[in-house]
């Protein structure tokens, strides 16, 4: 920038008259005059001794205070000389400050004109910065005091200057500086010198007296810039330098990202007095760094001063090549050498604090003193200190360097004026250290000569003995432990806490622009490699290789029979890589590290591959950063792809781990060709997963958090394989021949596989485990929908052309069933251990993915009609409950007892999905085992006289809800919908249904029997008396069944009647009632009924007619006795008379006779009786004892009310979960609510994509006549029950809730699907979102009052005016909350789903972050919270302290809406077949709910069956997350219990018998 400036050119020294004379006699002169003189400016007089008045006498004494300057400083007096001198001309500089009343013990001239003396005295005092040879460490403190003192004194000059002299201050005052700096730290470095010592504070000084020049525009020309820059480059071997370098560059970006973004961007505290006049008022700027800005003149200077500060050292990489001694001809140091490394990391990685700054990371550490605190920890000797608080403001100096080396440590500061006892040589040889050959990090394994000699430490990388003075004596190395350039380096990462990337705000600089200033410099740093380390390198990596290949990708995992071996088994790990990165010196020298271990005991890491790790760590933080919608350059991301490629093949494990950890998002970045990195990405992932479970392999990264970044990275590509199917992967041909290459995307799923696996099976943190469940839960998804549909073609290519083996075994593991096995293996493996089991998370995310592999179709589930699968997860869960429930009283809480009730859930799933497993005999055995230790507390059969107690009232209802659907949903067909009174009118006419003829029935007090005379009925009857009824239950919505009273001797003739109870699922409300009598089993167990052998399907035992009654065996068998033998012949010879046998004797006989002997014959059946007594008799019903209690009859008289009542006590009482998704479009940019909202009116003008997820989430219901959930409770379980008539088509859809929404049914939960609009905020009377700011402009949403409403239908039936009054038969009126607007009444009870559930689609994945949920989430209500008679709701998933009662505030409040728990799912298509996945919930007790998680990538196939998954675990977990939660046969027993005690008949048994028989 300031290349056409000329140089500064400095002085050389002056020699003076003394030096003529011999140094005896010039030291004397030297002393006595500076005695006096000395004296004369301390003394208290106002009046000076000595009257200097001509410039001849100041430049005679100036002469004598040059030489004294000169002075080695080796003895008392020549240290008195050089005090005294520089004492001197530090009082005499006070002439030029602003103090109004000046010293008279200045001389005269110097007063008057202190211009004319000032440049001599600062050219004099330039030889105290001198390095002297052969000094001790006395004599370098002694010119270290020295030096601060000038120091001080020119900082005052710069900050008092007298008026009129600023100027020439300011520039010679920086000239000055240069110099002196340039003399001291100028090479050659000689090992103990005061370089060492004073450098840290020197180079301080100088930049902070060149910011505070910028900032007061007192810089003269920009040759002092490129002097700075030209001289910065001898100095730059120095480590302090680096380090002032890295304070004031991180300093200068923090105020530049506050000029450009706002004084919030980036919230550090900058103390550095150098740039108050910067950091003072910073002004703001909305513009960012890819445009151009209109900016002030001080913004202007500071963003041109951060540019020259930032081009100071230049790249890093030349201060690996950087040899000032070599240049300077005397030859390349050790010293220098050994600090290269250390200043290459240091400058690296304050290139990558300054990207993090960038991207206004307030997490950053800007005081750059690694050396300092290693310093400290070394020298205290104590527990290493904790690691530096983020942003505290960095020291004025260090306190010492690298290169003070061992003498920093060990010396003993001395005043210079006291006159304590001086040290002898000897005393000082004891606090110096020879240098030993330290231990560094170069890819492989350390050799047992560096591991002996790492035990003594080396002094700054360099020996301190002097030149002079040669090596230790002896060789001995006693004395304090060295310090080592690669110690500093691990001390440094260690104490630098590797924190995930921080979350860019919507103003960030471009990706592009910083790749432009940054990525050549960060190239060639993660490119470069040591000579040293390039020896041997490709052996070692090739012995890591071999174990991590042994370990997991080359090892073979069979299916539920293999379990993967542990790491534990794998002691030879620990051997051949026992460090990280290659070098640590022990596996458990670092995880084990603790506050009791020394800091000097820290492993040692080479600064190289740190800095290589710390470059392509910035890289990636760019390259990650990126919007969305920002294209990078092709030749920037060539070169990054490239790298990461190199870094891949190599394996380094410093260079992996950073890449790891800040490029986990790497691939849902869309970025074009990164899948040639997939094979090496996975290769690498499987490498740091499995070794960070026994190592550190960087000392940045905590080990946990290093696997959770790898499995982050692994959800992103989990589903690549599937998704791309047998397409080739393009690789290098270089490459080709690597392990870790892959020729198609499908192969590489059961590497993907294998890692899953080997995490189940190790993973000891909750939250990995939580993501490992997900992710096999996705990953089975996906390979069970790809391995169904694909083609001949990928088939071969998955599994090979041998798919049918000679022996008969399955050799395709890569194929979905193999994948099953392994996974259900590993759960079922891992379920009731400890680690599982007592953390509650882990357990119910694993119940989670049961649940959502009970989904997968029975082909694979069950391959070969093999039930072994099934058998292993009920056992499995059963199995699980009993341990919880065994564990000991004080072990019992409601959170253990949560557990249980979820595993009786997911025990109820696997049951009722495959109804064949109930039917296998060591099944059900289990089962009921376990159901009966749910519900009594024990698996003995207990007394009479013995109490029965359950765990608790909750496990006790989830035992009983799985005893319910073992005996009634088990086998049953998919539910056509409510069949009750209504439904039957509808059906078969007024004609043959009176709906004031039923008789209803409270059936053992938790079940309503409505009963109907069918006789008159043909279809039905078939000529027998024959009764309909509706079942209403606790488990059941209204269903109806018929029965058929059938004479015993019809059977053989009559097959539908061998059955006299019809199955309560036959009616068909499209057709009339048919006689058949469907399957009970499901289709898909049809195809199993050969299983039954093998899973030992129940039989009647071959001996089950033995006799095993007592009382049976005292009846003897008949036996023939002669009286018997008797008759019987008897009866054989009248049989063969002729005239005796019966047909010749009736053929004799009259007719009248004939018919007076025939044999009679029972008479027709009646055709017509009272079917229902016959029915209930039949059944056990009509009882006196049980009248009353386990018959109730219900008086129906008050028709409209009943009716009204039955419907919104009991039909409205669901029997399954309630779950409504509230789903949502936000175009590019939009933060407006109302503009989100009105996104759903016209699904036209929506992305194709999302319309596809729409129609596969459910099928779309008209909420007026649906029977079931429509996600709000004005409008569900509607009593419509008219036959749908077909309509044209409509123009578009509206998926309000109002009148449609998206339903569907699975796992026992209702699921409706809406897409809020404002006419439905404003129907159910919600809260309507505050007007903000858009993007697009103001909100332009309006609606007419008529789009609110509903047409008007008067349309109604005869007998309707007893039934609740359909929606369509009335005008929409607006929501009044309490209950349902169905029946204009009030419900008892309304019950609702706890977690509100957003979908939300983004276009613009950065719209996310400003997604207004606030407001959104307040048009999110169901109106069961508004139920006036509803118990207070208890605590959800929030967290205690978002907790409170919210019944004190209005509906959909902006403070009622701060308490309710949600959980928003955000979708972005980040490329075609591909979506990204980003979550916000509230606080949970149980961990993340699964399958679908923060920052996963899943396929447009696999989505909606995975959003489906995810909400009925949200659902089911509400059972656990909730306080005293009950169940839904629960809340459905109570009320129709409630609803039989209100309209139970007040009559005796002889009443009811008269009324009954009569009726």
């Amino acid at each position: 920038m300031h290349d056409e400036w000329p140089l500064l050119v400095f002085p050389a020294p002056n020699s003076t008259v003394l030096d003529l004379f011999s140094s005896e006699t010039s030291e004397e002169v030297a002393s006595r005059l500076l005695n006096e003189l000395v004296k004369d400016t301390q003394s208290s007089s106002k009046q000076s001794q000595l009257t200097i008045e001509s410039d001849d006498q100041i430049r005679w004494i100036m002469q004598v205070l040059n030489h004294s300057l000169s002075l080695p400083l080796s003895t008392e007096r020549q240290f008195k000389c050089a005090q005294g001198a520089v004492h001197s001309y530090l009082h005499w500089l006070k002439a030029l400050t602003s103090v109004k009343d000046q010293d008279p013990s200045i001389p005269k001239p110097i007063a008057e004109t202190p211009e004319q003396y000032f440049r001599n005295i600062l050219d004099a005092l330039r030889s105290i910065f001198r390095r002297r040879e052969c000094m001790d460490s006395f004599s370098v403190e002694r010119q270290a005091g020295l030096i601060e003192s000038t120091l001080d004194t020119i900082r005052l000059l710069t900050r008092e200057p007298r008026n009129g002299y600023q100027d020439e201050i300011w520039s010679r005052s920086l000239s000055f500086s240069l110099n002196c700096t340039d003399l001291l730290l100028s090479p050659p470095v000689l090992p103990g010198d005061v370089s060492c010592r004073i450098g840290s504070s020197v180079m301080e000084s100088l930049l902070s007296l060149w910011m505070h020049a910028v900032g007061e525009e007192r810089i003269p020309s920009p040759s002092y810039w490129r002097t700075l820059k030209d001289h910065s480059a001898n100095w730059r071997h120095h480590v302090t330098v680096i380090e002032s370098w890295s304070r004031k560059l991180l300093a200068l970006t923090v105020l530049v990202m506050r000029s450009i973004y706002g004084v919030e961007y980036c919230n550090i505290p900058v103390a550095d007095e150098s740039l108050r006049f910067f950091a003072g008022s910073t002004p703001q700027f909305t513009a960012s760094l890819s445009c151009e800005m209109d900016i002030d003149e001080r913004t202007k200077l500071l963003h041109e001063s951060w540019t020259n500060i930032f081009s100071l050292i230049d790249s890093p990489l030349r201060l690996l090549h950087h040899s000032p001694s070599k240049e300077n001809g005397s030859g390349d140091t050790e010293g220098e050498r050994e600090q290269q490394p250390l200043c290459f990391f240091l400058a690296v990685t304050t290139i990558q604090r300054m990207v993090d700054l960038f991207y206004g990371d307030s997490r950053v550490c800007i005081s750059m003193n690694e050396c300092d605190r290693y310093l400290r920890s070394v020298t205290s000797e104590a527990a290493p200190e904790p690691p530096p608080r983020r942003n505290a403001p960095s020291d004025a100096r260090t306190l010492s360097s690298l290169s003070a080396g061992a003498n920093a440590v060990a010396s003993v500061s001395s005043n210079s004026s006291s006159s304590g006892p001086s040290r002898t040589n000897s005393d000082m040889k004891a606090h110096r250290t020879t240098r030993m050959s330290d231990r560094s990090v170069r890819g492989g394994p350390p050799s047992e000569a560096n591991t002996e000699s790492d035990k003594h430490g080396n002094g700054g990388g360099m020996p301190v003995t002097r030149k002079g003075e040669g090596r230790m004596e002896g060789g001995k190395g006693e004395g304090s432990t060295a310090l080592t350039a690669s110690k500093i380096v691990a001390h440094s990462l260690t104490r630098s806490w590797g924190l995930p990337p921080w979350q860019s705000p919507s103003r960030s600089p471009r990706s592009s622009r910083l790749l432009e200033l940054t990525m050549p410099w960060l190239m060639e740093a993660a490119s470069t490699h040591r000579e040293i380390s390039r020896k041997g390198y490709g052996e070692e990596r090739h012995l890591t290789d071999d174990v991590i290949s042994t370990l997991s990708l080359c090892s073979s995992i069979d299916n539920s029979e293999e379990t993967m071996m542990p790491v534990e088994r794998h002691e030879g790990l620990k051997e051949k890589r026992s460090s990280f990165g290659g070098s640590v010196s022990s596996a458990s020298s670092f995880t084990a590290l603790s506050a009791s271990q020394p800091t000097s005991n820290i492993i040692s890491v080479d600064g190289v591959e740190a800095g290589r790790a710390a470059a392509i760590a910035a890289l990636t933080r760019i390259v990650c950063a990126k919007s969305s919608t920002e294209v990078l350059p092709t030749s920037q991301l060539a070169q990054y792809l490239t790298l990461v490629q190199q870094a891949l093949v190599n394996k380094e494990r410093l260079v992996l781990c950073s890449l790891v950890y800040y490029g986990h998002s790497l691939f849902r970045l869309a970025l074009p060709a990164i899948e040639t990195l997939l094979p090496h990405f996975l290769f690498a992932l499987d490498i740091v997963l499995i070794e960070s479970t026994k190592l550190r392999l960087h000392p940045s990264f905590d080990p946990v958090e290093m696997r959770r970044q790898c499995l982050r990275a692994l959800s992103t590509v989990v589903v690549w394989p599937t998704s791309f199917g047998a397409e080739p992967i393009p690789q290098l041909a270089e490459n080709s021949s690597l392990k870790s290459c892959c020729p198609h995307f499908i192969n590489l799923r059961l590497r993907i596989y294998k890692t899953l696996i080997f995490s189940l099976r190790n993973e000891t943190d909750s939250f990995n485990l939580q993501l490992t469940l997900a992710m096999v839960t996705v990953l089975c998804e996906e390979a069970a929908g790809f391995d169904l549909t694909m083609s001949d073609e990928e088939r071969e290519v998955l599994v090979g052309k041998e798919t049918n083996p000679a022996n008969g075994a399955t050799p395709e593991k890569a194929l979905v069933t193999s994948l099953v096995r392994g996974v259900i293996s590993a759960l079922c493996d891992r379920l009731c251990r400890p680690e599982w089991n007592s953390d509650f998370s882990v357990s119910f995310s694993a119940l989670d993915a049961f649940n959502a592999l009970s989904t997968l179709p029975h082909q694979i589930l069950f391959t070969n009609k093999d039930l072994s699968t099934g058998m292993l997860i009920v056992s499995s869960l059963c199995r699980f409950i009993e341990t919880q429930l065994g564990k000991p009283p004080p072990s019992h809480s409601k959170d253990l007892h949560s557990s249980v009730v979820a595993a009786f859930q997911s025990l109820t799933v696997w049951l009722c999905s495959c109804p064949l497993l109930a039917e296998c005999e060591s099944v059900l055995q289990i089962v009921a085992e376990t159901i009966q230790l749910g519900i009594t507390g024990t698996k003995k059969q207990t007394g009479e006289g013995e109490e029965k107690k359950a765990a608790s009232r909750r496990v006790f209802d989830a035992a009983e809800a799985t005893m319910n659907s073992l005996f009634t949903c088990l086998g049953s067909h998919a539910s056509s919908g409510v069949v009750d009174e209504r439904r039957l009118l509808h059906l078969f006419g007024p004609s043959a249904i009176d709906t004031t003829k039923f008789q209803h029935f409270l059936v053992n007090g938790d079940s309503i029997l409505s009963f109907h005379e069918a006789s008159h009925i043909p279809n039905l009857a078939k000529g027998t008396p024959c009764v309909l009824y509706v079942r209403r239950s606790p488990m059941h919505m209204a269903k109806v069944g018929f029965a058929r009273i059938t004479n015993e001797g019809r059977k053989g003739k009559d097959d539908a009647a061998k059955t006299p109870i019809a199955s309560m699922n036959s009616l068909s409300v499209s057709s009339p009632l048919s006689t058949s009598t469907p399957s009970s089993s499901s289709p898909a167990s049809t195809k199993l009924t050969e299983a039954y052998a093998k899973a030992q399907a129940f039989r009647l035992p071959p001996n089950f007619h033995t006799v095993t009654c007592k009382v049976d065996t005292l009846f003897h068998p008949v036996e023939s006795s002669r009286e018997s033998e008797e008759i019987l012949l008897e009866m054989q010879r009248l049989a063969g008379i002729e005239g005796i046998r019966p047909e010749f004797a009736l053929s004799r006989m009259s007719k009248e006779e004939r018919e007076r002997y025939r044999t009679p014959t029972p008479k027709e059946p009646v055709k017509t009786c009272n079917s229902i007594r016959v029915f209930l008799y039949d059944m056990g019903l009509i009882n006196e004892k049980s009248y009353g209690k386990d018959l109730v009859p219900l008086d129906a008289g008050q028709s409209s009310s009943f009716y009204r009542d039955l419907h919104e006590m009991v039909d409205c009482s669901p029997s399954s979960f309630l779950s409504t998704t509230h789903i949502f479009y936000v175009r590019n940019g939009q933060r407006n609510a109302l503009d989100i909202l009105e996104n759903g009116m016209n699904l036209q003008s929506l992305s194709s994509e999302f319309l596809q997820l729409l129609s596969s989430l459910g099928e779309g219901v008209e909420v007026g006549r649906h029977e079931g959930w429509t996600g709000h409770w004005s409008t569900a379980f509607s009593s419509e029950r008219k036959p749908v008539e077909e309509r044209g088509g409509v123009d578009h859809y509206i998926l309000d809730g109002l009148s449609h929404c998206v339903y569907r049914k699975e796992g026992g939960t209702e699921m409706a699907f809406v897409l809020p609009s404002q006419r439905a905020v404003r129907h159910f009377k919600m809260e309507m979102p505050q007007t903000r700011s858009s993007r697009s402009g103001k909100s332009t949403v309006s609606y007419s009052q008529s789009e609110v409403t509903s047409p008007t239908r008067t349309e109604h039936n005869e007998n309707d005016d007893v039934f609740v009054q359909s929606p369509t038969a009335r005008s929409f009126q607006p929501y009044s909350g309490g209950g349902s607007s169905m029946g204009g009444g009030s419900s008892t009870r309304r019950f609702q789903s706890d977690v509100k559930i957003l979908l939300i689609w983004v276009e613009r994945l950065e719209d996310v972050v400003h997604f207004p949920l606030e407001d959104v989430l307040c048009t999110c209500d169901d109106g069961g919270d508004r139920a006036s008679s509803v118990a207070p709701s208890s605590s959800s998933l929030v967290s205690p302290s978002l907790s409170h009662s919210t019944s004190s505030h209005s509906p959909g409040s902006k403070s009622m809406s701060a308490s309710i728990p949600f959980l928003g799912i955000f979708l972005h298509e980040m490329e075609s077949g591909l979506v990204q996945i980003r979550t916000r919930s509230s606080a949970t007790r149980f961990g993340c709910v699964g399958p679908l998680m923060d920052e996963m990538v899943v396929s447009v196939s696999s989505l909606s069956s995975l959003i489906r998954f995810t909400i009925l675990n949200v659902t089911r977990r509400n059972i656990a997350e909730v306080d005293n939660y009950q169940h839904t046969h629960v809340k459905r027993r109570q009320s129709i219990s409630e609803f039989g005690k209100k309209y139970a008949m007040d009559a005796s048994y002889q009443q009811f018998l008269t009324q009954f028989i009569l009726s």
